[in-house]
Order: C-alpha cells, then structure tokens, then sequence
C-alpha cells in the first residue's frame, strides 16, 4: 500500500499509516512463522538422513530414541 502525503488530509494520513503498520507486523509475523516451519522441516529432513545412513550403514549402531 503506497501511502501519499497530503498537508490537508492527516487524519486520513495517520490511519493509513497505523493500517499500513499493523498490515506490515502481520506479514513479518506470517514470514517469521515460515522460516520456523521452514528451519524445523529442514531439521526433521536432517535427522531422518542422519537415521537412514546410520541404519544403512554396514557397522553396527545403536540409536537410542
């Protein structure tokens, strides 16, 4: 949302610059909330290679759970 300043209108101003703020808290918020589902996928990803090359592996290993 672009906002456009104009000397004779700041009531409308203010509101659009508290709107644009909550909308832009909401959007950080939303990303902050995809790169922690991102960085615990990428963390489940990991831990599941890390099992299957140990289990695949030929020497013997034990993983406690």
């Amino acid at each position: 949302m672009a906002l456009i300043y104009c000397p004779s209108s700041h009531g409308v101003l203010s509101t659009d610059i508290t709107k644009h703020n909550s909308q832009k808290k909401l959007y950080e918020a939303h990303l902050m909330i995809k790169l922690i589902n991102y960085f615990f996928a990428q963390a489940e990803r990991f831990q599941q290679s890390l099992y299957d090359t140990v289990l695949n592996d030929s020497t013997n290993y034990y993983i406690d759970h």
